[in-house]
């Protein structure tokens, strides 16, 4: 590790507490032998969930993770619970979640992904489709949770050079906090300028 990056504390039983560098603790780890008495299941999962970033028989650990790693045509089925983040989808696949209210993707500030039309403003939507033919949303809520202030011209799901369907989704709160008078949030963006 470099001279003064970052660094992880480890306590010790025995020997001496040491900090040991970050980049190096993965390795560490897998060397070291702990005493537990935690039920092996859990310990072959959390090993499977650091190797492979997904816990063994329960899916993706991410809503992003699952869509990077889909096939075109899969379906990504979402349990309930708030996913914070943004969403990029470039392939044809259904996303459905456990209901309105239920599975909730809700954006964050300075969301890094963007499009712009004909050269203008970059547009910055929660769950952003591009360059796909058919993508499917359904059974959840998008929710900017007021972060308009952070994302200038805001979506709560844009589809840019790309189709599909959304069906049985609430999209709510794509607006300022507080309350601006000049809002720019759109609910359902759609543009097509490839032609297809």
């Amino acid at each position: 590790a470099a001279e003064g990056g970052p660094r992880i504390t480890v306590k010790c039983r025995i020997g001496v507490d040491d900090q040991i560098p970050a980049d190096i603790l993965p390795d560490f780890i897998d060397r070291v032998m702990v005493e537990t008495d935690r039920n092996p299941a859990v310990l072959r999962n959390l090993q499977h969930m650091y190797d492979t970033g997904r816990l063994a028989g329960t899916g993706y650990l991410s809503i992003q993770s699952a869509v990077d790693a889909a096939n075109a045509g899969d379906v990504i089925e979402v349990t309930a619970g708030t996913y914070t983040g943004q969403i990029e989808i470039d392939k044809d696949l259904e996303l459905i979640g456990a209901g309105v209210g239920q599975t909730i993707i809700e954006g964050a500030a300075g969301m890094p992904l963007s499009f712009s039309v004909a050269g203008g403003t970059a547009n910055n939507p929660i769950v952003y489709v591009h360059d796909a033919d058919s993508v499917s949303v359904s059974g959840m809520t998008i929710d900017g949770a007021g972060l308009g202030n952070s994302n200038y011209r805001y979506q709560g799901i844009g589809y840019h050079n790309a189709g599909g369907v959304v069906t049985n989704c609430d999209i709510i709160n794509v607006i300022d906090t507080p309350f601006s008078g000049a809002q720019h949030g759109v609910g359902l963006y759609a543009y097509n300028e490839d032609g297809l």
